[in-house]
């Protein structure tokens, strides 16, 4: 077990054991019955009611004077019982927090490629997007293959140790009955063509642009590109659901990185492909503006300018009115400091601009984690806000 997973553990499996000890010491000590016991119980449990706590208390001594336990020892208890609801009200799962905390680490660990598909096919949950989690899974090696009418399941898949295949539910507009038929047909036998897939699969129209639009449909015969894609998809169909004539024009392009890009983010909300601020970096990209992974090795104190993709805004109210943004680039997260005054004077920016950029000074918190302390923020120029993916703000 790592170190700090042992720790983890050891701390909040002694919670639980210790509020039984404590239980089944007023059983003995005050002659509770089980009833009694489950009303304590809840008392430490919700420890915001002082009420219940003050009345299960009162119970307790009147329960041991009444058996001749002297004022000391009561005291003792009373206070340990009291301590404790202080300390234990949010550990009511910490035995579920620290086996999941534990699996989780050993799972990314030793079987990342299962860890990722796992957190991409339970959406939407926890805190970060799938393309950060995209982005992540690059960081650890994996390789992220696209969506494809020719390949994938419904859901994504692991194909080997170092490698998923995203599942067909990632577009948007495709029914689940939609994807189910791709796959069986599929696995009857192999689509010819688009014609071939059109009449046996029938998908709507929202579904052909979707298909198309996202690259499912890319490597089919005569489907080179994304635009022969959509070009083919558009045309009208005869009653017996074969496409007029699927051949497209030799003269429409292919689609630039970045505008394959924006289909990716508005059909999937997430992209195989290069991270925005990649493609910003080098056509607009200066040496004075810090990556994410840059501030790992900068000392505490100095200036910071650093620019990224919006991911997380926080101002939860023990914050005193301070703000915390998470900005991400190709490299990773940048952690965000933005001070109530400053949040307030540079507010609509930091709620609107999906992409942006901050000046300040950086910190170095407990564990010697950088952070951005922001005196400035501007929306980032050069970079197109289709290019984002939704950012998990204020939750």
């Amino acid at each position: 077990i790592h170190p700090a997973c042992e720790k983890i553990l050891a701390r909040t499996l002694g919670v639980p054991l210790f509020q039984e000890q404590m239980l089944s010491m007023a059983m003995v000590m005050a002659d509770f019955t089980g009833g009694e016991t489950d009303d304590l119980r809840r008392a430490i449990a919700f420890k915001r009611s002082d009420s219940k706590m003050v009345k299960v208390t009162e119970k307790l001594h009147r329960r041991m004077t009444a058996k001749g336990i002297v004022p000391e020892v009561q005291e003792k208890i009373i206070r340990a019982t009291g301590n404790f609801t202080l300390y234990g009200f949010p550990e009511s799962h910490a035995i579920s927090f620290a086996h999941i905390a534990y699996a989780s680490c050993w799972l990314k660990a030793h079987h990342p490629a299962e860890f990722y598909t796992g957190l991409i096919n339970n959406q939407p949950m926890g805190f970060y997007s799938v393309n950060t989690l995209m982005q992540d899974a690059r960081h650890h090696r994996l390789r992220i293959l696209p969506v494809s009418i020719l390949h994938s399941s419904e859901r994504t898949a692991v194909i080997n140790d170092h490698t998923l295949r995203l599942g067909l539910n990632r577009l948007k507009n495709l029914t689940d009955a939609t994807a189910r038929r791709i796959v069986a047909e599929r696995e009857q036998l192999a689509f010819e063509s688009l014609d071939d897939f059109l009449r046996r699969v029938r998908p709507g129209e929202k579904e052909r642009r979707s298909l198309a639009r996202g690259g499912a449909l890319n490597g089919l015969p005569a489907v080179e590109h994304r635009r022969q894609a959509l070009w083919q998809a558009e045309l009208p169909l005869h009653d017996d659901l074969l496409p007029i004539d699927t051949a497209s024009p030799d003269f429409i392009p292919a689609m630039t990185l970045a505008e394959r890009l924006s289909s990716d983010f508005a059909v999937q909300g997430a992209s195989t492909g290069p991270h925005p601020m990649r493609l910003w970096r080098e056509s607009w990209g200066s040496r004075k503006i810090q990556r994410a992974s840059d501030l790992q090795n900068l000392p505490a104190g100095i200036p910071i300018t650093i620019a990224g993709m919006a991911i997380c805004r926080q101002r939860p109210g023990t914050a005193n009115g301070h703000c915390f943004i998470s900005l991400e680039d190709e490299t990773g997260i940048a952690n965000l400091f933005v001070p109530k005054d400053t949040f307030h004077q540079f507010r609509q920016v930091i709620v609107t601009e999906p992409f942006l950029l901050a000046s300040g000074r950086l910190q170095r918190s407990q564990g010697d984690k950088p952070t951005v302390f922001v005196t400035s923020v501007s929306a980032l120029s050069g970079i197109a806000s289709d290019h984002a993916t939704t950012s998990h703000d204020f939750h």
